[in-house]
């Protein structure tokens, strides 16, 4: 009697677990097929580093002069006689691209002393215009900018030649030919005799005539 009770038990048993398993699943899939869709969107940030580069440029222009005629001076006296002695005074004349004409004079000297003279060497010279007119035949023209170029006090000794320019880069100023005609100009060349570079200490003064075609 007790084993056909338990086989009842049993069966029982199964019979409770069927039914619970296949409510379960229609449960699962009843709630499956009402499952509502959600629609996730991922954003994705992206950030993005430009380097730019500025190139800056700077256009310099140039002028460049074509030399027309070299000019010998037609006379010229110089004082003191020494330490220096005037061996030759010219000029260039240089034409630029607008056809403006500017002149570049020239002294060559010798120190005819012992002694050591001392004069500006370098990008510079010593020799200068001295009070110095406009004319008919030259101006003077305010220029840009000085250069930016070394000089020095050099030592001239004796039986030693230099040959000095006025006006270059250095001076401030150009000098423009206008036409033709003669005039007279003076100069300066300024030396030393001691090496502490007052090149101004001393000076030789030269009047020189030109004659411009």
């Amino acid at each position: 009697m007790s084993m056909q009770r338990s086989k009842n038990y049993v069966t029982s048993a199964l019979v409770v677990t069927i039914i619970v398993l296949i409510g379960t699943v229609g449960f699962l899939y009843g709630k499956n097929t009402n499952l509502a869709t959600e629609t996730v969107t991922q954003t994705t940030t992206t950030t993005l580093t430009v380097t730019s580069t500025i190139t800056s440029t700077s256009t310099v222009t140039t002028s460049t002069s074509t030399v027309t005629s070299n000019i010998t001076s037609d006379s010229y006296t110089f004082s003191p006689s020494t330490p220096l002695k005037i061996l030759s005074v010219w000029t260039v004349v240089a034409a630029t691209q607008n056809g403006e004409r500017y002149v570049t004079f020239y002294v060559e000297f010798e120190n005819i002393v012992s002694s050591t003279v001392y004069i500006v060497g370098g990008c510079g010279s010593g020799l200068d215009l001295y009070a110095f007119t406009n004319s008919s035949v030259l101006q003077k023209i305010p220029s840009g900018p000085l250069c930016l170029c070394p000089e020095f006090i050099m030592p001239l000794s004796y039986g030693q030649m230099h040959t000095s320019i006025t006006p270059g880069c250095w001076s401030g100023y150009s000098i423009k030919l206008l036409g033709s005609g003669k005039t007279t100009l003076n100069f300066v060349q300024y030396w030393t005799n001691s090496s502490s570079g007052a090149q101004n200490q001393d000076n030789t003064m030269i009047t020189a005539s030109f004659t411009f075609p």
